[in-house]
């Protein structure tokens, strides 16, 4: 799997996500719960807040937020290929935001 840009912020100007690193970071588990409770949000809230508070503690910014996404966007287009259409793509980023938005807020970044 070719590299995907993440951000020049960061001391690293690459990142290769791979399932590796996803799961290094609990990523695909996390991944995993929201897509299997997409249509009862409310019941992963609470933890989804928790998650965001957490974040926070690590040092996590808002524009943090912006650059997973990105990696994340990324990853899905490479591993779904021409099955990731615009309206595809249009359910990630609006689950993403919602989620995203409910960690920020909860950690009042």
């Amino acid at each position: 799997m070719s590299p995907i840009w993440v951000s020049p912020c960061y001391s690293f100007t690459w990142l290769a996500i791979n399932r590796y690193t996803w799961d290094r970071f609990g990523l695909m588990t996390m991944i995993q719960t929201a897509v299997e409770n997409m249509h009862q949000l409310d019941q992963i809230l609470p933890a989804v807040r928790d998650l965001g508070r957490r974040h926070a503690g690590y040092g996590v910014k808002a524009a943090d937020y912006d650059t997973v996404a990105g990696a994340l966007l990324g990853t899905l287009e490479q591993a779904l290929g021409s099955e990731f259409t615009s309206a595809v793509r249009n359910a990630w980023i609006a689950y993403y935001q919602t989620l995203a938005g409910e960690m920020k807020a909860a950690a009042s970044v």
